[in-house]
């Protein structure tokens, strides 16, 4: 097995979801972190909160909340259920990575890193990173600083041996005797006797050495995922333009898509609720025609939204639930998704800017009536269609040939003249068009049955063209001759 650990240094800062910079944490009038930003103007941990204001006036001044940095870590869990479905929280800013099994899933090793790397960094969030086969020596190496990539016991204990003893989290009185045992290494504490050890600094130190260096199983609790998603965020302030919400909305967009990732799930339905205090709730409703488990395109479709939304009163808070989602037909595609948005991805897009029912498919109906034949389709049912698995034709089968039908249907069929020549003109807006039959007559005769409707039709269609390349689908029945449609 192989184990990632993740260790986020800055996490009870970062859980706040501020996105301005710099800031710092503080308690009790000093400052406990900050950002990077606020590091390179020289803030630092220990540091009296009026010399901070005093070297950085413009510095984001928040207060610890332990609630928001417990949160904040079960989001990363759900969100690394993009990378494996063995996630282990470690209680103090990080996570377990079970790695091993999803190697060649994602081309090895080092492409793994590079695509999760890349994901953490649009989410906003500090990393340490460390790759090693047990899992406490992954997570003591992460702790330490830099991204240590121990693929066999051998490697990893070369690099335990050199950490400082300070590093695990021992009792204060454990690090109080190695301190004055002299040990200032891992190695080093690890060449004495362990019954002495044993006896000099307790079960554990010795317990979890032995662990570190793979000689002792170690078996972490592996987080249990949510049976549904609902995740609630608070706002490090009150939140006036809706655009600043993308931001916030990333990590939980994130965390609901690696929830669906564990379960091979994709999306179809959410709902970002927006709280506004004594103001109520903004429901943000968000529908995709095509499922899937697309980031970036949540967040657009978002963004189309929260633009047409208008906000009473500031935001304090914002929760995204899952509404509605479906078991993916396949985890992956052989040779990848071609680039670009998609049809679906782009229809929904527009069906928000253009407003409600403005964005429609067309469907068939049972009817041989011309303007009767068709009807509205939601989006809906247009990806159904375009999702819809069909058979091929077996050799036997029998391709009869269609009638030519035209694309657009006049609202209302024109009425048309007959010339003394046996042609049909018609007034157009660059003057008199003069048609010619170019087919043979098709008889449609339905709707007997319809009382209240249309009622019976009797008809004999035509292709008819003019002098210019215009071609149209022209009817004659006992009222007369009518334009009924053009061809693209």
């Amino acid at each position: 097995m192989l184990y990632l650990a993740l260790y986020f240094p800055l996490l009870p800062l970062e859980s706040l979801s501020c996105p301005l910079s710099p800031s710092a944490l503080v308690a009790r009038g000093r400052i406990l972190m900050a950002d990077p930003a606020g590091q390179e103007a020289g803030i630092h941990g220990g540091m009296r909160l009026a010399s901070a204001l005093g070297c950085l006036p413009q510095l984001q001044v928040l207060e610890r909340r332990p609630e928001q940095e417990t949160l904040a870590l079960e989001r990363l869990a759900l969100w690394a259920g993009n990378w494996t479905p063995l996630v282990a929280l470690r209680p103090s800013q990080g996570l377990l990575l079970e790695i091993g099994g999803c190697l060649r899933l994602f081309g090895g090793l080092g492409a793994l890193l590079e695509l999760l790397q890349r994901r953490l960094a649009e989410l906003g969030h500090s990393w340490q990173l460390a790759v090693a086969p047990t899992p406490l020596g992954a997570w003591w190496l992460a702790c330490h600083g830099g991204a240590r990539i121990c693929a066999d016991l051998e490697t990893l204990g070369a690099a335990l041996a050199l950490l400082p003893t300070s590093l695990p989290e021992w009792p204060a009185t454990v690090r109080e005797r190695l301190q004055s045992f002299g040990l200032e290494s891992l190695g080093a504490l690890r060449a004495l006797p362990l019954g002495s050890l044993r006896e000099r600094l307790g079960p554990q130190p010795v317990e979890e050495l032995c662990q570190a260096w793979g000689e002792l199983p170690d078996q972490p609790a592996w987080h249990v995922f949510p049976e549904h998603f609902r995740q609630r965020l608070e706002l490090p302030w009150k939140v006036e333009a809706s655009t600043a919400l993308l931001f916030p909305a990333r990590r939980l967009g994130a965390a609901l898509l690696g929830w669906l990732e564990s379960r091979g799930g994709l999306l179809r339905r959410a709902a970002f609720l927006l709280e506004q205090g004594e103001a109520g709730m903004t429901r943000v409703e968000l529908a995709f025609t095509e499922p899937g488990r697309d980031l970036s395109r949540l967040l657009r479709l978002l963004e189309e939204k929260l633009a047409r939304v208008n906000l009473d009163a500031p935001v304090q808070a914002m929760t995204l639930e899952l509404e509605a989602w479906s078991e993916a037909r396949e985890s992956r595609k052989l040779f990848g998704s071609a680039r670009g948005e998609g049809a679906l991805a782009c229809l929904e897009r527009l069906a928000v800017q253009l407003g409600e029912g403005r964005v429609h498919g067309l469907a068939l109906r049972a009817d041989h009536r011309p303007e009767l034949a068709w009807r509205p389709s939601s989006l809906a049912e247009l990806a159904s269609c375009w999702q819809e698995e069909r058979l091929p034709a077996g050799p036997e089968a029998t391709v009869l040939p269609q009638p030519l039908r035209p694309s657009w249907l006049l609202p209302e069929p024109l009425a048309l003249e007959e010339t003394r020549r046996g042609l049909l003109s018609r007034q157009g807006p660059l003057g008199r068009k003069y048609l010619q039959l170019l087919s043979p007559p098709e008889r449609i005769e339905s709707g007997w049955w319809d009382v209240e409707g249309q009622g019976d039709l009797r008809r004999d269609y035509f292709v008819a063209g003019c002098a210019s390349g215009e071609r149209a689908w022209v009817f004659r029945d006992r009222k007369g001759w009518f334009l009924h449609g053009l061809f693209a």
